[in-house]
């Protein structure tokens, strides 16, 4: 998953700890 590693990045690390949570 390259796009979702960009994402996270673009958005920040706040997004990613987030999106880890849900998933």
């Amino acid at each position: 998953d390259d796009i979702e590693d960009e994402e996270y990045l673009f958005k920040g690390v706040h997004v990613t700890e987030k999106e880890r949570q849900e998933m």
